[in-house]
């Protein structure tokens, strides 16, 4: 189990959620990399835009796997990532729509650990981490339109009702949560322990989110653009439980308890529009790809 952004928690299937795309910055670097264990003040930036008040850029030569980690006070941390595991992350997009740059992008890994000087939302630490990349790497990226498949998330009845798992709640809660206070699900949250979840069930739970967040959950799990036609705004609560396997963005566990044959898990797409009252169809469409300009790796000391 791990928790990820917007109070996702996704059971079975390591699966995660990023933050939906946001509008690019200028295609213009901010200058050239500088040493890569200087502290740099960068909490001012000319186009405005948010930015760490000091970072820290290593490479990475301890190897391991590739994470990012948020800490409190504002603190961002990413051991053994590469440009690309940083551009996909900041940006909220998959391998496919990220276009150029030299290999070295995606091989070499670095260590950053940033301060914002304060707490900060998960939208303000994405663009603070784009700001990092053009300011250490030169990083210059532009948009583009690509035709390709896509999934169209809608309602799927046609009475516009929704399903027993999807429940809206109070507007203020995000605000609660940025100023610490508990925010309480909806809906019961099934167990957790080792066991619990039965054989070749993935559950995915989430606690004042918007439906941008499901979008881009299914869209990880799918590897396939998701375009969110709901209509929903707002916030909401959801447990989805389906079946992990035959998913090309998932990784069942394995661990479980064993199902009668008749109690099988729904797959993906019956669960959504079971338990959420939404529907996937697939379509051809204009997917934004992001491509890369320019780019330099970060001064080596």
């Amino acid at each position: 189990m791990r928790q990820i952004a917007s109070g996702m928690t996704v059971v079975g299937s390591a699966v995660a959620a990023s933050a939906a795309l946001l509008a690019l910055p200028s295609a213009s670097s901010l200058g050239g990399g500088t040493d890569t264990q200087q502290q740099t003040a960068e909490a001012s930036t000319p186009a405005g835009r948010p930015a760490f008040e000091v970072s820290s850029v290593r490479r990475n030569v301890s190897g391991g796997g590739s994470t990012i980690t948020s800490r409190p006070g504002g603190v961002f941390v990413a051991r053994g990532a590469s440009l690309q595991f940083l551009i996909l992350w900041a940006y909220g997009v998959r391998d496919d729509q990220l276009l150029g740059g030299p290999d070295w992008i995606r091989t070499d890994r670095f260590d950053i650990e940033a301060q914002a000087g304060a707490e900060v939302s998960g939208e303000v630490r994405s663009i603070m981490v784009r700001t990092l990349m053009e300011d250490r790497f030169g990083l210059a990226l532009n948009r583009e339109q690509r035709e390709r498949d896509v999934y169209v998330l809608t309602r799927a009845r046609s009475d516009g009702r929704l399903g027993p798992n999807l429940l809206p709640m109070d507007s203020d809660c995000e605000a609660r949560r940025k100023a610490g206070e508990p925010v309480t699900p909806l809906q019961p949250r099934p167990a957790f322990e080792r066991g619990a979840t039965p054989a070749g069930t993935s559950r995915s739970m989430g606690t004042c989110a918007p439906v941008s967040v499901i979008a881009t959950m299914l869209q990880r799990m799918l590897t396939t653009t998701v375009l969110d036609k709901t209509g929903l705004d707002g916030r909401w609560d959801y447990v989805l439980s389906y079946a992990s396997g035959g998913l090309p963005g998932s990784r069942s566990t394995g661990a479980g308890t064993e199902l009668p044959p008749g109690d099988a898990p729904p797959s993906l797409f019956i669960a959504l529009q079971e338990q959420f009252g939404l529907k996937l169809e697939r379509q051809r469409g204009m997917v934004e790809v992001l491509a890369i300009t320019s780019v330099h790796p970060p001064t080596e000391n």
